[in-house]
């Protein structure tokens, strides 16, 4: 199966590097929309979304909230940077303000639990951080689950307990991450797992 992808544009810079990153991954069709110009009944025609990174905080794109809360069941989510914040806010969670802010640094991420995003990864490896805010492990809610972090703790990457929605604090498609196109095949095996009736972890 080739995945059909649809990414949420958040108004940032990485975003057609995604799109580069998903054609190297050999997806099918990558189709581009931004945050406030969602249609809801499009969503069926992909099998897959990528919520990108941006500026500002989830609270600041309520249509991408509402695409999560309404799709997270049928479709197969990855959240990037904000993406996966949006997520974590969706199901509960918090975030917190870092003291020092994470952009253009490279940092090694340690695993916490198995995921199917880090099939043939091994761990640590090198990521590159572009953020200011993070998830607080303090404030986990039961439907996530936290699959790696940095040696201080912070995490870095999130997948739901019971559906195929993932989330990446860092960018895997900047040239600082090491195996980013290993990740995102991974990502694309498990919508094509999905659409078997099976469910990655």
């Amino acid at each position: 199966m080739c995945a059909k992808i649809l990414i949420i544009d958040h108004n940032d810079s990485f975003t057609y590097n995604l799109v580069q990153l998903l054609e190297e991954a050999n997806a099918e069709t990558i189709a581009v929309r931004a945050f406030d110009d969602i249609f809801f009944d499009e969503i069926n025609l992909f099998d897959g979304i990528i919520l990108s990174p941006g500026p500002a905080l989830p609270k600041d794109y309520p249509s991408s909230l509402e695409l999560i809360k309404k799709f997270y069941q049928t479709k197969s989510i990855l959240g990037v940077c904000l993406g996966m914040q949006m997520i974590v806010e969706c199901f509960g969670g918090e975030l917190y303000n870092l003291q020092n802010v994470q952009h253009g640094r490279q940092v090694e991420v340690f695993k916490e639990n198995d995921c199917a995003l880090f099939n043939h990864i091994s761990f640590p490896f090198k990521v590159g951080l572009y953020h200011s805010w993070a998830m607080n492990k303090d404030k986990i809610v039961d439907d996530l689950l936290i699959t790696s972090r940095t040696k201080d703790g912070v995490p870095m990457s999130l997948k739901h307990s019971e559906y195929n929605t993932f989330g990446v604090q860092f960018h895997p498609e900047s040239y600082m991450t090491e195996h980013g196109l290993q990740l995102m095949k991974n990502w694309l095996n498990c919508i094509s797992h999905r659409a078997n009736g099976e469910t990655e972890k």
